[in-house]
């Protein structure tokens, strides 16, 4: 098991609120090439929020994948 960090700006924590209305945590990338791939069903992502800390810590349920759209 792997332990990874997601991170929500404190200039948008209701970016929170749509993660767990989604069941989905998404990264901007930027076009950058990530290491997406080593991330493994049951492995864990924390959550850290700024200015409140750590939020969450989440059991991953499947493999990462390229959202649809940006909504």
């Amino acid at each position: 098991m792997t332990y990874f960090v997601g991170a929500i700006s404190s200039q948008s924590p209701h970016n929170w609120q749509k993660c767990k209305d989604v069941g989905l945590f998404g990264i901007t990338t930027h076009g950058r090439k990530t290491n997406s791939g080593f991330i493994n069903v049951n492995d864990k992502l924390l959550i850290w929020m700024g200015q409140a800390g750590w939020i969450a810590c989440l059991t991953i349920t499947g493999k990462p994948r390229a959202p649809i759209s940006k909504e």
